[in-house]
């Protein structure tokens, strides 16, 4: 055997030891399908996004992200923001928040002290082209990979409201055979009285309401995801987490920009968790997982719907507003159900960034 053919030997022997088969790298269906739609911006409102971004990036090499949808379809313009005169719009920039986290990302992959590459994380340039800048762009990424021949579902993680995903199933309606859907504050919000849309709504009675998805699956995590902001851990987790790298730095950054939050809230992270957990039996959200408890309300007419659990309270799934006086002691069960798990959650996530980052 010549040289040449007997260094492509050791070559191809170990990108196989390092990475597996080579001709498995394309296409690796081990990892869940995701497409991430967010109302993240750059300014004012609810930080959860940003730092949800950041953290999902973390992440990118047990995911196969195929787009990120950033609702506010408007990029940050410098002049523009000259007449604004210090008074920032409530939400702006959602396309230049998503590149700079992606900015950020870059950074430390390209720092040769980490360990993207070995890791086997996505080139940044790669994740820039999954960013859609319009609406009719963000609905055809949904409809066109929903139609990919691809074995495995095709999971929607709504950070935001449920328009853009609406659109795309109204105009297929085929494609919610190959969907997952999993929702962060998109049903009842929890207040003094009922009935009061969650902050992610718009869109979800249309969709929910429409016989055509009844049996969508769906997992709406509608109060468990309050686990992230409470007690003093998440105050301890940031001072942890903004010393790995450039992405902990801009989640430290975040919280800047509103001056009522100093910790780590990623409230739209749950949906993250659910496609990392170690273990996790994705067809079955009923199993105890790091997103928190749920189960099946209606297992006869929505068989793929799951939502939180009541903690053994009583709780007309149907219409909540019957059973409201319950409301208190549902929302502790919910957040509680997540805090369970928090920890471990936390020490995955922080194993994770010490490798990622030699530490």
């Amino acid at each position: 055997m010549d040289l040449k053919k007997l260094t492509g030997v050791f070559v191809g022997f170990a990108l196989f030891a390092n990475y597996g088969p080579v001709w498995c790298q394309s296409k690796d269906h081990s990892k869940p399908r995701i497409i991430i739609t967010t109302d993240i911006n750059l300014c004012c409102g609810d930080p959860d996004d940003m730092q949800s971004m950041s953290h999902v990036l973390w992440f990118a090499n047990e995911l196969d992200i195929k787009s990120i949808i950033p609702e506010n379809f408007d990029r940050f313009d410098v002049k523009e923001s000259e007449k604004y005169k210090g008074k920032k719009p409530k939400n702006y920039g959602g396309i230049t928040a998503v590149y700079n986290a992606i900015d950020a990302y870059e950074a430390d992959y390209a720092n040769i002290n980490n360990n993207f590459r070995s890791l086997r994380f996505p080139d940044p340039d790669s994740l820039r082209n999954m960013v859609q800048e319009s609406k009719n762009e963000a609905v055809n990424s949904i409809i066109m990979e929903a139609r990919q021949e691809d074995p495995r579902p095709l999971y929607i993680l709504v950070w935001g409201d449920m328009i853009v995903l609406k659109e795309a199933l109204f105009e297929d309606p085929s494609i919610s055979r190959k969907l997952r859907v999993l929702s962060i504050a998109t049903n009842t919000k929890k207040t003094e009285e009922c009935r009061i849309i969650n902050w992610n709504g718009r869109g979800r009675d249309e969709i929910f309401n429409d016989s055509r998805f009844d049996d969508l699956w769906w997992l709406e995590n509608d109060w468990s995801f309050y686990g992230m902001f409470k007690g003093e851990e998440p105050k301890q987790m940031l001072k942890q987490l903004e010393e790995f790298g450039e992405l902990g730095a801009q989640i430290r950054e975040v919280i800047d920009t509103v001056d009522w939050v100093h910790y780590f809230r990623a409230g739209d992270t749950p949906t993250v968790l659910y496609m990392i957990q170690p273990g996790i039996n994705l067809d079955d959200p009923t199993e105890d997982n790091w997103a928190g408890k749920f189960i099946r309300p209606f297992p006869e007419s929505r068989a793929n719907f799951y939502t939180d659990y009541s903690g053994g309270f009583e709780w007309n799934y149907e219409n909540p507003c019957e059973t409201w006086e319950n409301a208190d002691k549902v929302y502790e069960a919910r957040v509680n159900s997540f805090l369970t798990k928090r920890d471990e959650m936390y020490e995955y996530h922080l194993r994770k960034l010490n490798k990622l980052y030699n530490k």
